[in-house]
């Protein structure tokens, strides 16, 4: 007969293994968040990077007969980059805006612009971090609802 692993081991592999699958993925926001009627954005997930950058992950969701532009919503510029996005930390009176590289390229996604009815599109942006003590954090959208409250995940 085979030897057993007493439960405390089991779970210990298990759970080693499970984030090592998962690569130290954050858990996204399950919530959908209104930015027009049956257009949302879902599975947020706004994560530190290092001590020096945070990350913003989010799918929209066009859920509405129509086609929806991106940059009608302030999600993507006339350049079809990130860069009218921004995370305010209402506390510390700070806006904090994508990040720029030294190309003056913004960090993050560029397209598409237009979500056609029933699809979903996903989309990243990096910014600066704020301070360590920094928990939650307004997504601003320069023509939709801002998203309060977003929970900063750690690294």
């Amino acid at each position: 007969m085979g030897r057993s692993m007493r439960p405390g081991k089991a779970w210990t592999l298990l759970l080693l293994c499970g984030s090592a699958f998962l690569g130290g993925m954050a858990a996204a926001d399950s919530t959908r968040h209104a930015l027009a009627p049956g257009v949302f954005a879902e599975q947020l997930v706004l994560q530190r990077h290092g001590s020096r950058s945070v990350r913003l992950q989010f799918t929209v969701a066009n859920d509405s007969e129509r086609p929806v532009s991106l940059r009608t919503l302030g999600i993507l510029s006339a350049e079809l980059d990130m860069r009218d996005v921004s995370l305010i930390d209402f506390e510390a009176g700070v806006r904090y805006g994508v990040i720029a590289d030294g190309d003056g390229d913004y960090l993050g996604s560029h397209g598409p612009d237009e979500i056609a009815p029933g699809t979903r599109q996903s989309y990243w942006a990096q910014f600066a971090a704020p301070p360590q003590a920094t928990r939650r954090l307004t997504i601003s959208f320069r023509n939709a609802m801002p998203i309060d409250g977003v929970l900063l995940q750690p690294e």
